[in-house]
């Protein structure tokens, strides 16, 4: 069997002849058999396998007082996975020079030479108790999972897993074009579009004026959220096993 761990099931997803699919989504079932007849009577829509931490179990306002965030402001998360490339600065600048009050959290995940640059960055950019920046590094799920819980927007390139979790944690997803990895990722982020999870910019700039869009708009983030949840399924991993126990 293949477990696809992309919405979009790209040309890597269609080499050779498997006995059955598992893939994330009723749509990636239906791009699947469009890209792949044979794929017909031998798909199963699991999700992708996570680590469970990262199903929601707390509303936004509850995870944000469990880390200590300041409820009044905006909490952003910005991360472009675990390369960690892309172009953070100019957008952590640019939402500075919004003088927007807002707390921003940056995953540099491993890459530690944007970590350093983001954080000497952070310390001339930052205005304590109106635009609060945490720079972080490779951090582990639970950590990861608390932020995606307590976030009012992730802004991340649309990788599979990425994408996976911000479903399962119920997270507004803003997809930065800047950062993504052509091919695959675009599908993801059609995904992400289509079904109203997401929206897409094209350059930093852009990204920065979708993002000061988005946060004035609780209800359209709270309607996002809602909508990835409905696709959420963060018991992929059991939903496997027990299709292959059974066949």
């Amino acid at each position: 069997a293949v477990v696809v761990t992309d919405l979009y099931p790209h040309l890597m997803w269609l080499r050779g002849e498997p006995d059955h699919f598992f893939v994330p989504s009723q749509w990636s079932a239906e791009k699947l058999a469009e890209r792949h007849p044979a794929s017909v009577g031998r798909t199963t829509v699991t999700g992708i396998p996570i680590a469970p931490v990262l199903a929601r179990k707390l509303p936004v306002e509850e995870a944000k007082r469990a880390k200590g965030f300041d409820l009044e402001r905006p909490l952003v998360l910005l991360t472009a996975g675990g390369i960690g490339a892309g172009p953070m600065r100019p957008i952590l600048v640019q939402l500075a020079e919004s003088r927007r009050p807002m707390q921003v959290v940056i995953v540099a995940g491993r890459n530690a030479s944007a970590r350093r640059r983001l954080t000497l960055a952070a310390l001339k950019l930052e205005r304590p108790g109106d635009f609060d920046i945490q720079v972080l590094g490779h951090i582990k799920a639970p950590q990861m999972a608390g932020l995606m819980h307590a976030c009012d927007l992730l802004v991340s390139k649309p990788g599979g897993l990425t994408t996976t979790e911000a479903l399962a944690a119920g997270c507004p997803f803003l997809v930065a074009d800047a950062f993504m990895i052509p091919g695959q990722e675009e599908g993801n982020a059609e995904f992400l579009v289509q079904e109203g999870i997401g929206v897409r910019a094209a350059n930093p700039t852009e990204t920065v004026l979708k993002l000061l869009d988005l946060v004035k708009e609780p209800e359209r983030l709270a309607d996002m959220r809602r909508r990835a949840l409905l696709h959420a399924k963060p018991e992929a991993a059991k939903m496997i096993i027990d299709k292959l126990e059974s066949l």
